[in-house]
């Protein structure tokens, strides 16, 4: 079996993930390129904090370490405290 170019697998996922994002969960399990082709895809752009990332007991978490390497864009969203 020949292998897939890694830069048409990137263009692929890129197309894929610009219609179906859920898709690309599916797609990652393919094997270990797809599924780091597809975390600097969904990766790239991230926004902290996250509405879904926290709990009371510790508060706001932030993305694990692992994933730090495909940042490409963190957007912080400070939340305003009244006085």
């Amino acid at each position: 079996m020949t292998q897939l170019n890694l830069d048409i697998l990137y263009e692929i996922i890129k197309e894929i993930h610009s219609s179906d994002t859920q898709s690309l969960s599916a797609l990652a399990l393919l094997c270990s390129a797809a599924n780091h082709t597809i975390r600097t895809i969904l990766f790239a752009r991230v926004r902290w904090p996250h509405e879904n990332r926290h709990d009371p007991q510790s508060g706001l978490h932030f993305f694990p370490e692992s994933l730090w390497p495909y940042f490409k864009y963190v957007a912080l969203s400070i939340p305003t405290i009244p006085f």
